[in-house]
């Protein structure tokens, strides 16, 4: 039987440690928590068969779901829900802030889709007379 919970070290066999800190109770992560590579994301437990374990103190094993060792983020979204078979599930959205770099694809909401072509120090940006200088020069032909 699999449940979402923080895991208790005391009772729940294969506890990671210091990883907890950003779920709460339930096991569900906290929106807005920064997630580094091996923190936990969502915390679930099973029940360990007890016939099988009369020597130890362990009656749960830790399944917790855990962030990918490269990846970096910040939870922006959790979306709890149930499947067909009354079985519950979670989404979960996460964001990064990253530097955009020559080449990458950028895309609107109405899928209007471009790439970044140049990327120019603000130096050598046009400029008004008043020193104000756009941030980002688009093609109009670009947009529909």
């Amino acid at each position: 039987m699999e449940s979402f919970c923080k895991p208790d070290p005391t009772t729940v066999m294969g506890a990671k440690k210091d990883r907890y800190s950003n779920i709460g109770n339930d096991g569900l992560p906290i929106i807005g928590a920064k997630l580094q590579g091996g923190d936990v994301m969502i915390g679930k437990t099973v029940s360990l068969n007890t016939s099988d374990n009369l020597m130890t103190r362990h009656t749960h094993k830790d399944i917790s779901h855990t962030m990918k060792s490269s990846d970096n983020g910040v939870i922006d979204k959790v979306m709890v829900s149930t499947n067909l078979d009354g079985e519950k599930f979670v989404k979960i959205r996460t964001r990064s802030v990253r530097i955009p770099e020559m080449g990458d694809k950028l895309a609107s909401t109405h899928g209007q889709k471009g790439t970044i072509g140049l990327i120019m120090p603000q130096e050598d940006m046009p400029f008004t007379r008043d020193g104000i200088s756009p941030d980002i020069i688009l093609n109009v032909h670009a947009i529909n």
